[in-house]
C-alpha cells in the first residue's frame, strides 16, 4: 500500500487510474505494488521500500579534526523503477547521499544534523550534504561511505553498535528518488529492534 499526494486539478485522473482518496490521511492511496507505476507522475522517485532508518554517528572532520555528527539513510527490502523484483531482503541498505531528499524528511535531517544544501564540486550541483559543526566544511560522501574506515562502512558489530538508529514510521510503503550505495547484513545491527521510532510526512 502506498500513500501519495497529487494536485487538486489531477484528482479525476488519479481516481480514474484506480487510486482511493483516504480522508483520514488526506492523501491518495493505491493498494497493490503492481499498480504503483501508473502513478509515477505524482511520486517523488521510484525506489520503493517498507522500512526506513536514519543512521547517525560521531566522526572526526577530515578538515579540522573536530568531532561532528553525521547522518545517513537506510532502507530494508526494496524494489526499483516499479519492477516486481524485491532486493535487499535481510540487509540494511544505505542510500547514496541526500541529493534527492525533500519535504518533511529533508527538514528533519537539516534540523537534527549539520546538513544543508551546498554546491559540491564533484557532482557539479547543489544537494544536501553532511558538514562539520565547527568549520562548516563539506564532509564528502566518499569519506563517509567508501573506505573500510568510513563511519558508514559497517563491516563489524562494533561499528554497528556505535550507530544511533532511528526508525521512521511508515504508513504503507515509502518512495524516494534515491539509489542504494551499500548493503550490510541486518544481523550486524543488534540495536535495530530497540531503535527509537518517529513519524515524518514526506
Amino acid at each position: 500500500m502506498l500513500y501519495f499526494t497529487a494536485p487538486y486539478e489531477d484528482r479525476e485522473k488519479v481516481a480514474a487510474l484506480g487510486a482511493r482518496w483516504e480522508f483520514s490521511k488526506w492523501r491518495w492511496c493505491v493498494e497493490d505494488r503492481k499498480d504503483y507505476a501508473k502513478f509515477s507522475k505524482w511520486l517523488d522517485g521510484s525506489l520503493i521500500f517498507d522500512k526506513l532508518y536514519i543512521l547517525s554517528v560521531d566522526t572526526a572532520c577530515p578538515h579540522c579534526g573536530a568531532k561532528t555528527r553525521v547522518a545517513a539513510l537506510a532502507v530494508g527490502a526494496y524494489s526499483e523503477h516499479f519492477e516486481p523484483k524485491v532486493y535487499g531482503e535481510g540487509e540494511l541498505n544505505i542510500l547514496y547521499g541526500f541529493e534527492n531528499i525533500s519535504g518533511g524528511l529533508s527538514e528533519y535531517l537539516k534540523a537534527k544534523f549539520p546538513i544543508k544544501k551546498r554546491f559540491y564540486q564533484p557532482y557539479g550541483y547543489k544537494y544536501l550534504v553532511n558538514g562539520c559543526t565547527k568549520c562548516d566544511e563539506i564532509i564528502s560522501d566518499d569519506s563517509l561511505f567508501c573506505e573500510e574506515s568510513s563511519p558508514f562502512f559497517i563491516n563489524s558489530e562494533e561499528k554497528a553498535d556505535n550507530l544511533k538508529i532511528v526508525k521512521v514510521r511508515l504508513c504503507g510503503d515509502g518512495v524516494l528518488n534515491a539509489k542504494i550505495r551499500l548493503a550490510f547484513d541486518r544481523k550486524l545491527f543488534k540495536n535495530l529492534p530497540s531503535a527509537e521510532e518517529i513519524e515524518i510526512k514526506f
